[in-house]
C-alpha cells in the first residue's frame, strides 16, 4: 500500500507565500485601478465630444446672415400657419412666417425689415411667428420665447415681440413683467402666473417639432408663403417675393 507523505511547510516558507499572495493582490489591484481609471477617462472624453458637438450645432448654425442662391419650395407651407403669435389680418395674401429667436442679432435684423414691410404693405402681409430658442448660444432666448406666448395670450404680441428685439441687448437684466406694463398689459399678475404655467412651455414644443419637419438647424429660417429661406434674406429679395406673392395673390 501507498502511503501519501504530508510535509508541513516550515515557517519562513509560509511567510515567503503570504508575501507573494500580498504583492500578487497589490499587483492586480493596481491593474484593476488602472483600468477602472482608464475607462472612467474614456467615458469622460466621449461625453466631451459629445456635448462639444452638440454646443457646436447650436453655435455654428444659428444666426445666419447669408441668404441662399435661391429659396426651396414648400408645397404644403399653410400647414406651419399656426400658433397665436401673429401680426396682421389673417386674410392677407402673404404670410411670412418667421422661425425666429428674440437673442439671435440677425432676427432682429429681420424684424426691422419685416417691419418695414408690414408698413408698406399693410393689409397685404401677415407674420406668423415661430419660437425657436437656441439656448445654449442665447441663454435668455427660451424665457423671452415663455414671456411672448404669454404676451399673445393677453392680447398684446406685436407689442412685446417689438420691445423683445428693441431691448435685446439688456434681456438677461430688463425684467418680463416690466415689458409686459410696456407692452400695456395691465394684468401683470395674470401674465406671472402664465410665465410659469407648464401649458405655456409646450406651445414652445409645437413649434420645435414643425421646425423639425422642415428641417431648420438655425435661426432666422423664413418663409415667405410657399418659398423657404434659410438665414435672413436681403431687403430686396425680401421686397421681391412679397410683392411677387401679392400680384399672384390678387390675381
Amino acid at each position: 500500500m501507498f502511503l501519501e507523505s504530508r510535509v508541513r511547510p516550515s515557517r519562513t516558507h509560509r511567510v515567503a507565500q503570504q508575501t507573494f499572495n500580498h504583492r500578487t493582490r497589490q499587483t492586480w489591484m493596481t491593474k484593476s485601478s488602472r483600468f477602472e481609471t482608464l475607462s472612467t477617462a474614456i467615458l469622460v472624453v466621449c461625453a466631451l465630444v459629445v456635448t462639444a458637438v452638440s454646443v457646436r450645432r447650436q453655435l455654428s448654425t444659428p444666426s445666419r446672415s447669408d441668404a441662399p442662391i435661391a429659396p426651396l419650395e414648400v408645397r404644403d407651407w399653410k400647414r406651419y400657419v399656426a400658433g397665436d403669435l401673429r401680426i396682421g389680418a389673417a386674410s392677407s395674401p402673404v404670410t411670412i412666417i418667421e422661425f425666429s429667436d428674440f437673442q439671435c442679432p440677425f432676427c432682429r435684423r429681420l424684424f426691422q425689415s419685416v417691419d418695414r414691410l408690414l408698413l408698406s404693405h399693410r393689409g397685404d402681409l401677415q407674420v406668423v411667428f415661430r419660437n425657436y430658442p437656441l439656448s445654449v448660444a442665447h441663454p435668455q432666448a427660451r424665457s423671452a420665447a415663455i414671456a411672448a406666448e404669454c404676451a399673445a395670450a393677453a392680447g398684446r404680441f406685436h407689442e412685446y415681440h417689438d420691445l423683445l428685439f428693441t431691448h435685446q441687448d439688456s434681456l438677461a437684466s430688463i425684467g418680463w413683467s416690466l415689458l409686459a406694463l410696456r407692452a400695456g398689459i395691465a394684468d401683470t399678475t395674470g401674465f406671472r402666473r402664465c410665465l410659469g404655467d407648464v401649458r405655456t412651455s409646450q406651445r414652445l414644443l409645437a413649434d420645435s417639432i414643425a421646425a423639425a419637419a422642415l428641417r431648420i438647424r438655425g435661426t432666422p429660417t423664413v418663409l415667405v408663403n410657399k418659398w423657404l429661406f434659410v438665414g435672413a434674406p436681403s431687403d430686396s429679395l425680401l421686397e421681391l417675393y412679397v410683392t411677387r406673392a401679392i400680384s399672384e395673390g390678387h390675381q
